[in-house]
């Protein structure tokens, strides 16, 4: 599991069921076992030595800080969505350290290109589908594909979800190929 933010999750879990004198045992067993949840830094595939995340519960500013952290290696980070009247360029020193290259979408992505162009390579384009079509186009081995769109899902897409679920099968379809 990716992210000091899902650490600390986990180590909250366990001390509340301890509280419950559940067994340590027990307690090992099913945090070995936890995957972690859907939509939330989720793995969906590493193909020819790209990896790529689904972090579309990743509605907010402080979201996508706590997921780009949670990578030492160069990371291309999809943006956007549904503005909800964010800040982006909040996000440049933390992009800083390790995303080379962003492409942003739908209704926030001129914003959030405007707010961002001077910090890091940076493409706007208009949906989800053409994001990952050019992530794949640039990606090489070592970098890490991540969806962390700092915005809402509603302009093209009915929930967080639906996003996830439609980055999974782009990705999945598109990298097979």
């Amino acid at each position: 599991m990716k992210g000091d933010h899902n650490h600390l999750n986990v180590l909250a879990a366990a001390s509340a069921v301890k509280l419950l004198n559940v067994n340590n045992k027990i307690i090992e067993q099913e945090v070995l076992n936890f995957s972690g949840i859907e939509h939330r830094m989720e793995k969906v595939i590493s193909k020819n030595g790209i990896t790529y995340y689904n972090d579309s519960k990743a509605t907010n500013i402080e979201a996508v800080i706590a997921a780009i952290s949670s990578f030492s290696g160069p990371v291309i980070l999809i943006l956007g969505g549904k503005d909800k009247d964010s800040d982006f360029s909040s996000l440049i020193p933390h992009i800083k350290l390790n995303v080379k290259r962003i492409i942003s979408y739908g209704q926030a992505g001129k914003k959030i290109s405007i707010a961002l162009r001077d910090a890091v390579e940076l493409d706007q384009v208009f949906s989800l589908r053409d994001a990952v079509e050019l992530c794949l186009k640039s990606a090489v081995p070592g970098d890490t594909v991540l969806l962390s769109p700092g915005c809402a899902s509603f302009d093209q897409y009915e929930n967080f979800e639906e996003r996830g679920n439609a980055f999974k099968r782009l990705v999945n379809k598109m990298a097979q190929a």
